[in-house]
Parts: structure tokens; C-alpha cells; sequence
């Protein structure tokens, strides 16, 4: 799929404390490009509208999951529903930096405590939706049901 064509000048407009520097394309999935901004925001551009509502299901968990996991896990700070800067609009994080962990060219005794880095986080992850808070972002949607209904 092309790119999508955004008009910087006018994010920048609508945001005047962002002095928009560098822009550079992160990467796109099945719902949205990314792009990184003066390499500390990511701007988020949903594909089309109807993302929006699992987009701002991920808005809310992840502000209500963050302070409760042992990594750091970027808060929405700009959900922009509609704007004339992108088709259909865009949402802003702060990015968080670090580089793709390589076990394979790590000495073996050195892979123990990103291993168990990565275990916690997900333990703590899993165990994410006995908190009521969190529960109401989840999808309440039988997946399992769905997955044989679409055979």
C-alpha cells in the first residue's frame, strides 16, 4: 500500500509547541503507518476510519496498563480523530528508543537476564486482565468462537 500523503505543515500548525525537524518512516501494519518525528514522537495514521475504535481501545489500555508493567510502554498523548492534515487523522506517543535484542550473538551466560526481563513482562502482562481497570479494554469478543466461525 502507498504512503500516505500528510500534510506536515499543518500537524505542525495544529501543534505549535512541536517545532516538526526530522521525519522519518517507521513502518507500517495491517491498520497504520508510522512514522517517527525529531526522533522522539511517533505519529500513528490509521488506514481507514473504521480502526478507530480498536485504536482507541489501545489508547485506553495502554494508559491504564503502563504503570503496572516493569517495562516502559508509551502513552498516547495526541489521539486527533479527524484533522485535514491526513484522511483519517493520527495519534502521537512518545517513542521509545532501544535496538533489536540479538541472543544469537550474545555470549550464552549473558542471555539470562534479558530472558528473564522479557518473562516478567509478559508475566506481568498475562496476569493483566484480573484488574477491572484494564478489563474494560479488552476485547470481549469470544476469539476462539470467531477463529471457527470464519473456517
Amino acid at each position: 500500500m502507498p504512503l500516505p500523503s500528510i500534510d506536515w505543515p499543518r500537524i505542525a500548525a495544529a501543534h505549535p509547541e512541536l517545532q516538526i525537524q526530522t521525519v522519518s518512516f517507521l513502518g507500517e501494519g495491517w491498520t497504520s503507518h508510522a512514522f517517527l518525528v525529531n526522533e522522539s514522537l511517533v505519529f500513528r495514521f490509521p488506514k481507514r476510519p473504521e480502526v478507530w475504535p480498536e485504536l482507541e481501545r489501545e489508547i485506553a489500555f495502554r494508559a491504564a496498563a503502563a504503570d503496572l508493567l516493569p517495562l516502559p510502554v508509551p502513552r498516547y498523548s495526541r489521539p486527533v480523530r479527524t484533522s485535514d492534515a491526513a484522511a483519517h487523522g493520527y495519534a502521537v506517543y512518545a517513542h521509545v528508543p532501544g535496538r533489536a535484542l540479538d541472543l544469537l550473538g550474545m555470549p550464552h551466560d549473558d542471555r539470562t537476564a534479558p530472558a528473564e526481563t522479557i518473562a516478567t513482562f509478559l508475566q506481568v502482562f498475562h496476569g493483566l486482565h484480573a484488574c477491572e481497570s484494564i478489563r474494560v479494554h479488552m476485547p470481549h469478543d469470544d476469539e476462539c468462537a470467531r477463529a471457527v466461525a470464519l473456517r
